[in-house]
């Protein structure tokens, strides 16, 4: 239980100190030097311009080497506890040991001058041909995938239109097909509303002609019954 409690506490403290080395190492590399170099070129302090320009070259050297190096070194704490003391070494005194360290650096640089020269030239114009390729490439593959996709859409396009074509050309008979069905069918149902109609007035007529047959029955017995009222009047009085 006790050596549980000990890995934990040692790992949140070396935790705590990743976190708090990180924020003062990048305290240290940015926020201080750039804050000072501002300050300085504000208040016009040129005797010390030297300074700072001689920090900013120390501190380009070593963010190169650790980029060279992919930041293998960065995975062991102490390279970068050397490199955080030695970024606050040289901006003691307003950078005054940059500018001394630099002073001592800088005649091994004019001896090498040349050969660094060479070695800067012969990368940059490898980075030119690399990157006048990678254009080529660009422009190369821009122009074939344009003129491939010009190409599938002109086919589709041509694609398109025949199948509108034969699907007009389908629709346009059973369109012709139904519209002289509907002709027939009208003409039918014409004939059948003619048909119904003569039908009708024939109906009219028979039920006009039975009616007066019906009202001339009515009016013969009408007859009949007063003829006899009469006869049976007259032999009445024939008896008196």
């Amino acid at each position: 239980m006790f050596g549980f409690v000990v890995n934990i506490i040692s790992y949140f403290s070396s935790l705590l100190f990743r976190i708090v080395f990180y924020f003062g190492e990048n305290i240290v590399e940015w926020v201080l030097p750039i804050y000072m170099t501002t300050y300085v070129l504000r208040h016009n302090q040129s005797e010390k311009y030297n300074n700072y320009i001689s920090y900013w070259c120390l501190a380009s050297l070593l963010f190169l080497f650790d980029y060279l190096t992919a930041y293998a070194l960065h995975y062991f704490i102490f390279y970068r506890v050397c490199r955080f003391l030695f970024l606050l070494w040289i901006q003691i005194d307003y950078c005054h040991n940059s500018s001394f360290f630099l002073g001592n650096v800088a005649p091994v640089i004019d001896q090498n001058r040349q050969m660094m020269d060479q070695v800067i030239n012969q990368i940059d114009t490898q980075v030119d041909n690399t990157y006048m390729k990678i254009l080529d490439n660009i422009r190369s593959s821009s122009s074939d995938l344009l003129a491939n996709t010009s190409t599938s859409l002109m086919t589709t396009f041509f694609g398109v239109m025949q199948n509108i074509n034969l699907y007009t050309k389908q629709k346009l008979p059973s369109n012709a097909n139904n519209n002289t069905n509907n002709q027939n069918n009208n003409s039918n149902v014409n004939s059948n509303s003619d048909v119904n109609s003569n039908s009708n007035s024939n109906s009219n007529s028979n039920s006009n002609s039975s009616s007066s047959s019906s009202s001339n029955n009515n009016d013969s017995s009408a007859n009949n019954s007063i003829n006899n009222e009469s006869s049976n009047v007259s032999n009445q009085n024939a008896t008196n």
